[in-house]
């Protein structure tokens, strides 16, 4: 058997393998994908929206993610000169 049959049997038995799990590539399979991949868009600008919605909340509301942990410092550093002042 020469190389090149051997690539060609090797090539036909991946095609096949390919299609057993992959569906045909029709008109519709492309349309479902283009609406599958249009909602996953969707879903993700509207996860962004919602997260930037939330954060400028909490700016707004004075509880932003920095302005938090600058106080659990301070407070941990007031905790830490109190116990050892006294």
């Amino acid at each position: 058997m020469s190389i090149r049959s051997q690539d060609k049997q090797t090539l036909d038995y991946q095609e096949g393998a390919v299609q057993q799990f992959v569906p045909p590539l029709t008109p519709a399979t492309i349309q479902r994908a283009r609406e599958g991949l249009a909602a996953a868009h969707e879903l993700s600008a509207n996860n962004l929206v919602h997260e930037e919605l939330l954060a400028s909340e909490a700016i707004a509301n004075g509880r932003s993610a920095l302005k938090s942990a600058v106080n659990n410092v301070v407070l941990y550093c007031d905790r830490l000169s109190t116990a050892f002042s006294g």
